[in-house]
């Protein structure tokens, strides 16, 4: 099996889920096509999403290691350098409000602290509902992903699992359990909603 046709069954049955409760769900790629990562969050950028969400499946030499896994990224990751690179990416979009450079660096700020925070508990939401439709789960981490980092929004990335595991290969290959972590996903979008209404619209 290979991994970017698996992540792409996913994210189609994740978009119609979604789609059926009202939400408005842009994927990064359609079809079998290669996208950089910074053409991925380019997407994300460019038509201003209230969420990010990263779909992969997993690998590793020990074959027995398996289970769903989330990550999510934290501002003590962020060093400086790479916080001053990202706020350039981001002058554009505050330039034309006449702000200082350190007005733009505090609203940059602010946004991290947002997005985090917003992460962190769509992480927690994911945790749970995989956790209690009977999935194998793995506790969730931060880390310094691309898509994490650049995508300018509240973003996760989901390991559905490990392709290298025979065992959890063979259910990733069902069509059934593909549909469930696509209504796990997406349980869990909906739950975050409906405390964030301000901030995760439909």
């Amino acid at each position: 099996m290979k991994e970017k046709d698996l992540n792409l069954k996913v994210a189609k049955l994740l978009k119609d889920d979604l789609a059926k409760t009202g939400f408005k769900v842009v994927l990064t790629r359609n079809k079998d096509v290669f996208l950089s990562l910074k053409e991925r969050v380019d997407v994300a950028k460019k038509i201003n999403a209230d969420l990010f969400i990263s779909i992969h499946a997993n690998s590793n030499r020990a074959r027995f290691v398996r289970g769903v896994e989330f990550y999510y990224l934290s501002p003590v990751q962020f060093d400086s350098q790479e916080r001053a690179g990202s706020l350039v990416k981001e002058k554009e979009l505050w330039a034309s409000k006449g702000l200082s450079d350190e007005a733009q660096a505090i609203l940059w700020d602010m946004l991290l602290t947002k997005n985090y925070a917003l992460s962190v508990d769509f992480v927690n939401r994911l945790y749970s509902t995989f956790k209690n439709l009977g999935f194998k789960v793995r506790t969730p981490k931060s880390a310094s992903f691309y898509v994490l980092k650049c995508a300018s929004v509240p973003s996760i990335l989901i390991e559905m699992g490990y392709l290298s595991n025979k065992y959890e290969e063979r259910s990733l290959g069902r069509k059934s359990y593909q549909k469930q972590i696509s209504e796990a996903i997406a349980l869990s979008v909906v739950s975050l909603n409906k405390r964030y209404t301000s901030l995760v619209k439909k």
